[in-house]
């Protein structure tokens, strides 16, 4: 995921999460409770 593509100028540096990753985290958060 590209941070400066989604918000230009966000100071969020690219953490090299791809796509599948990014969805894989949220799955997991999605069980926390």
């Amino acid at each position: 995921m590209d941070p400066q593509a989604v918000e230009p100028g966000t100071a969020m540096p690219d953490l090299g999460v791809t796509s599948t990753d990014a969805r894989d985290i949220a799955a997991y958060l999605f069980t926390l409770d």
